[in-house]
């Protein structure tokens, strides 16, 4: 076990304090500790999304540099973006 420690202002306790039974925790402790879990989920999750890892990565730029031909899908969806002259 790790021991973290913190120190809130009057306003920022009061906040907690009443949230704290909404949230099912036990204690402050407990409370704080699960938030700060959350948010580094949130934030490796975001981060892995943001950078994908090596596989993924060279799939992406292979695409760039090696784009498939274009589908009838996207033919069509030209035509009515270009009009349908084009």
């Amino acid at each position: 076990m790790s021991r973290i420690t913190t120190t809130l202002d009057e306003t920022q306790r009061k906040l907690i304090d009443s949230a704290l039974p909404l949230s099912g925790a036990t204690s402050i402790n407990s409370f704080v500790a699960e938030a700060a879990l959350d948010k580094a989920r949130a934030l490796i999750e975001a981060e892995k999304r943001l950078y994908p890892n090596e596989e993924q990565a060279q799939r992406f730029f292979e695409a760039l540099e090696n784009p498939p031909e274009p589908n009838d899908y996207l033919k069509d969806a030209l035509k009515q973006y270009l009009g349908s002259d084009a």
